[in-house]
């Protein structure tokens, strides 16, 4: 466990005209354990400041003599922090960390009270021991008891004049230089670093004989100066607000984007909470990047979600009032991208002005060098542009992974993973620099902390350069690429960015989505796919709320009218005509029963009485002679409990759902939640399994009859449907059969032919194409499974035919999380992932998606693609698209090998044959006389 300790180093390059990326103070961080709560915008601030001094000494292993303003620690040329260290002096620094956080947080952060203490001005309170008994420069641990203790006791010194209780932030502000910045070589190692002191590490490390002043939980320690003498000797004057702002950041809760395991930088100069609190002299701290500002709640961005057509995204600097400040483009509801527009010289002035509070001007130069433009200065309260001394201009893309911030924000780890950070800067330059070390001489010197080609704009040179283009683009298939950490395709594309300016824009394009999407919706929608119109062209239809909304194959979204409350469609056999007009109708099942006829007749609606719902589900199924019904199945108590379960036979007719009959399909038993079609939507057969029982019904014109009930002590209530073609490739009724678990096979048109384990094994899908399902099915057992087939580890999965090759693939759904942003949090999906026959992968996979459902995929035009409907909440309104699954196969059918309700069909029989030209076998051969 280790503080929050502000440790710096700077590291400075010489030339004839030094630039402001050539003398960077670059700043190292030591990390903490943890970070408090995080500090709610609007909630004012009270702060206090105490200053205390040591015991005076003379040893040279510390800046000056342990006393508070020595006159001989800091010359009287000083222009940044200068003599007198008095009240008004820190008071000042105060001033400053309240504009900066005023600023940048829009009002959010503000402060009602600024004291420090003590009141006099020339005064300081006195500690019992000499700087050096606080830092012995030997250990972790113990610098960080010494450094709670100091803290700690300067706290009590304080207690007389403090009412601790009445202030929410202290800071400890003692005497010396800071050990925060480092020339590579130390003078004077028992200086003290700059800390967060959390509640947690005064629990852990504070051994003060004296306990703790009421009010006193947290705060900062910091030194009365930055300005060393390492520093000074090469004439480079820090000012002490770098480490105050960068400091009261996780005071307020702010993880730091370093690597806190190394040291390393983790977004370079881009940030405050990284190198970017050192920038121009540590006098202008940077803006926090794009995440801090929406993390704590100062932003909030407008969300993105991109069609196939591109839409042009227009993203304003901080000073622009009109546009978005950040953009978020969501990829998974964790996972997703930031744009924001930042500006090194907004005016292109070349300086940046610093005000003190007589409003006199300190102007800093691009090449570090300064400027009294009033006079004296005194010490700055406000700067005229924070973001002066970032790297460049430009629009700045963030790569966001939420999963691994939650991680690290325990262990304030955010971005210890240089190749996998929580918040990463995507370098439009093609080279991941940030963070790396190069040597002097090396191509990448100089390019560790940030440069101006890590920003997109149009023309940068640096990419095209990087992806041999004459544009700049980000897309899955670019150098950096919009791919995901885990190598999955976003199918995003960013690209005709504009020039550098105060607003900028880009377009941004979803690759695999279907032209017209996505479509915004009022509310979470249920869905369905049918084609009410007639035209061979399926349209998708959305129950949300209370009404019922279309959108057809060009994406054109139409209310077409009210629907009861409760109600969502019927997915199984959607494409069913109840009333005879040679057209599909659509079901909604809930509360009610209904049925919408066609979208330009919406009216023509068929009700039935509200029915009882609870455990309830309908199916559309057919009587023997083909007339449509409707099959609900009941039952009185919850899946894998003792049950009775109902079912009840429905007729449609244009103004209503007449009850037909109702039986009692399983009495007193621990029922399969649902019943086994065994034939495809809409079926006329169906079995119900529960222990020791299997049941099967024929759908009749008026009622449902019993065609066969096997009881066996082994069967348990699960069950596998195998339908078998023919030698044409038909599926005939009597090729119909149902594994039942612990039990076996049974042929649902002749009951006398059963086929038993463990002799038959399970059905599989037919991987080595011989006709029957790899594991033998009702064949036998087939003890030389194909040890190439596909696998993916998914919940939920699809043998289907990908590629039209006339072999069956696999297709998943993959990586389940929580729905970002959505009042009723759900689980989805966010990977789509496939296996070809023989074992091999399919390009573009695995596919990133928002967030889908369960739900299999779907034919939506008359092309080869296979489709899938993504959902993202953001803005008030939820957002749906019909995408793409980027496999490209001929025109050529897919076979079904399992039907979305979970039937396994397998085609004709051909011979058992398991030959492999590349087995090796040990001579003499074992299958010959040879």
């Amino acid at each position: 466990m280790r503080l929050l300790v502000a440790v710096a180093s700077l590291l400075i390059l010489f030339g004839e005209e030094a630039s402001c990326d050539q003398s960077v103070a670059q700043t190292v961080f030591a990390p903490c354990q943890k970070l408090d709560s995080v500090w709610q915008p609007g909630d004012s601030i009270r702060l206090c400041a105490i200053r205390v001094q040591f015991l005076a000494d003379d040893i040279t292993g510390t800046s000056g003599n342990g006393l508070m303003e020595d006159a001989s620690l800091f010359p009287d040329s000083l222009v940044i922090d200068p003599l007198p260290h008095d009240r008004d002096y820190f008071m000042d620094h105060l001033r400053f960390l309240q504009s900066y956080y005023g600023t940048v947080s829009n009002g959010a952060i503000a402060f009602s009270e600024l004291d420090v203490y003590p009141q006099e001005s020339h005064s300081a309170y006195q500690l019992n021991n000499p700087m050096w008994h606080y830092n012995f420069n030997t250990d972790t641990e113990l610098l960080n008891r010494r450094l709670t203790e100091l803290f700690a006791l300067s706290c009590s010194a304080a207690a007389a004049d403090v009412v601790f209780s009445n202030y929410d932030a202290i800071v400890v502000f003692h005497a010396g230089v800071g050990k925060d910045f480092n020339l590579g070589y130390d003078t004077t190692p028992f200086d003290l670093p700059s800390a967060y002191v959390s509640e947690r590490d005064l629990r852990t490390y504070n051994s003060s004989p004296l306990p703790l002043p009421p009010g006193v939980h947290r705060g900062l320690l910091l030194p009365e100066s930055e300005n060393q003498k390492e520093a000074l000797d090469f004439g480079i004057e820090l000012s002490l607000n770098g480490i105050l702002v960068k400091l009261f950041g996780n005071w307020l809760g702010l993880p730091d984007l370093f690597d806190t395991q190394t040291g390393r930088t983790g977004i370079g100069r881009w940030g405050m909470m990284d190198q970017g609190s050192g920038n121009v002299l540590a006098l202008v701290p940077a803006f926090p990047d794009a995440w801090s500002r929406v993390y704590m709640g100062w932003e909030h961005p407008l969300v993105v979600v991109p069609s196939n057509l591109g839409d042009t995204v227009k993203v304003g600097r901080f000073s622009a009032a009109s546009e978005s400040k950040i953009i978020k483009i969501p990829v998974t509801p964790r996972e997703y991208y930031l744009a924001e527009n930042r500006d090194a010289d907004a005016d292109s002035l070349g300086y940046v002005d610093l005000f003190d509070r007589n409003q006199k001007r300190l102007r800093v130069f691009s090449n570090d060098s300064l400027a009294k433009l009033d006079g004296e200065f005194g010490i700055a309260v406000s700067a005229s542009h924070y973001d002066f001394g970032i790297p460049g201009s430009g629009i700045l893309l963030w790569h966001i992974d939420e999963d691994v911030i939650e991680a690290g924000l325990e262990t304030n780890s955010v971005n210890t993973n240089s190749e996998h950070r929580g918040v990463d800067l995507v370098e439009a330059d093609g080279s991941q620099d940030i963070g790396q070390e190069f040597g002097f001489a090396s191509a990448g010197s100089g390019t560790e902390l940030g440069i101006q080609d890590d920003a997109w704009y149009d023309k940068n040179l640096s990419h095209e350069y990087a992806n041999g283009s004459t544009s700049v683009v980000f897309s899955d298939r670019t150098y950096p690429s919009a791919r995901l950490y885990d190598g999955a395709y976003t199918f995003l594309e960013f690209r005709n960015f504009s020039k550098v300016d105060s607003v900028m824009s880009f377009v941004l394009r979803s690759v695999n989505t279907e032209a017209g999407f996505p479509v915004a919706l009022p509310a979470p929608a249920e869905w369905a796919i049918s084609d009410l119109d007639g035209d061979d062209i399926n349209e998708i239809y959305f129950a949300t709320n209370d009404s019922l909304y279309m959108a057809d194959s060009s994406g054109s979204l139409t209310r077409i009218g009210a629907i009861p409350h409760g109600v969502r469609p019927v997915k199984k056999g959607s494409d069913l005509d109840f009333d005879g007009d040679g057209r599909s109708d659509l079901l909604l099942e809930g509360t009610q029963l209904v049925m919408v006829r066609k979208p330009t007749d919406f009216y023509a609606l068929s009700f039935s009485a509200p029915l009882d719902i609870q455990y309830a589900s309908d199916y559309p199924c057919t009587t023997t002679s083909g007339h449509p019904r409707i099959l609900r199945i009941q039952q009185t108590g919850a899946t894998g409990t003792v049950v009775n379960q109902f079912a009840t036979l429905y007729e449609v007719n244009l103004d209503s759902i007449v009850p037909l009959s109702t039986r009692e399909v399983v009495h007193q038993r621990v029922v399969s939640p649902i019943p086994y079609n065994l034939e495809s939507f809409p079926f006329n057969r169906f079995v119900t399994v529960a222990t020791g029982q299997a049941r099967c019904f024929s759908v009749g014109e008026t009622d449902i009859e019993e065609l066969w009930t096997i009881e066996s002590g082994s069967i348990e209530p699960s069950a596998v449907v195998v339908r078998q073609a023919d030698a044409s490739g038909v599926f005939q009724p009597n090729d119909t059969w149902i594994y039942l678990r612990g039990y076996g096979y049974v042929n649902v048109s002749d009951t006398t032919d059963r086929r038993l384990g463990p002799d038959f094994m399970e059905p599989g899908i037919d991987w080595d194409g011989d006709g029957i399902p790899d594991g033998g099915g009702i064949f036998g057992a087939d003890t030389v499974p194909r040890e190439n087939a596909p696998r993916i580890s998914t919940e939920f999965q699809w043998p289907i035919d990908l590629d039209a090759n006339g072999s069956p693939d696999l297709l998943g759904f993959d990586k389940t999380q929580m729905a970002f942003n959505v009042s009723a949090p759900q689980i989805v999906y966010t990977r789509i992932v496939a296996a070809k026959h023989d074992g091999g992968s399919f390009p573009n996979l695995p596919l990133a998606v928002s967030g889908i459902s369960a739900d299999v995929p779907f034919d939506w035009k008359p092309d080869p693609y296979l489709n899938f409907v993504s959902e993202v909440s953001c803005n008030d309104s939820f957002y749906y698209s019909v995408c793409r699954i980027p496999i490209l196969a001929s025109n050529a059918s897919r076979f079904p090998y399992r039907d979305d309700n979970g039937i396994i069909n397998v085609g004709p029989l051909r011979p058992q044959v398991h030959e492999r030209s590349d087995w090796l076998y040990c001579w003499p051969n074992p299958t010959s006389d040879i």
